[in-house]
């Protein structure tokens, strides 16, 4: 999980807007059973700017299994 934000502050957050980095900034926050619930099934997270950052990390709506 930690790679995966990694990978997203180093190639995406110097580029984004304020909006979406105090988005990330929020996810950032979540707690790590909320963040695997996001990234394993993104098509039901209710909040759309934290969708957006999500689909952009892991480049799918169809979620990312962590194995």
């Amino acid at each position: 999980m930690d790679h995966l934000l990694l990978s997203y502050f180093e190639n995406y957050y110097q580029k984004a807007n304020e909006a979406e980095r105090a988005c990330f900034e929020e996810i950032l926050s979540l707690q790590d059973p909320v963040l695997i619930e996001m990234f394993a099934n993104p098509l039901k997270i209710d909040n759309q700017d934290h969708r957006s950052i999500v689909v952009q990390i892991i480049g799918t709506e169809e979620g990312f299994l962590l194995k």
